[in-house]
């Protein structure tokens, strides 16, 4: 195997892990979603989407203390907490997204 093959081999490789953009999403970015993962709801505004997660700003979150259909209803919550960075939330966490 010559040093090119090798180094183009290695740069492939390396570009496997890189999240790919989503270009033809049913979320739309900039709007306000609520993301309901396993353990937690996420309200925030989509930043971006790749293959494997979603990215909000502007985000806070809460814990399931509640259904989904409670925490819709704006039955009160115990607690919130507002994130100050951009979260990324990988797909595999995720039950549901519902537009604001």
């Amino acid at each position: 195997m010559t040093k090119q093959t090798k180094r183009d081999s290695i740069l492939e490789l390396s570009q496997l892990n890189i999240p790919k953009r989503i270009s033809n999403s049913v979320y739309k970015t900039g709007q306000h979603y609520i993301v309901n993962s396993v353990t937690t709801i996420y309200l925030g505004k989509l930043k971006q989407e790749t293959d494997v997660a979603i990215i909000l700003n502007d985000c806070a979150w809460t814990s399931k203390p509640m259904t989904t259909l409670e925490f819709i209803n704006k039955v009160k919550l115990k607690e919130i907490e507002r994130y100050h960075n951009d979260v990324i939330i990988y797909k595999g966490s995720l039950l549901d997204i519902i537009k604001l």
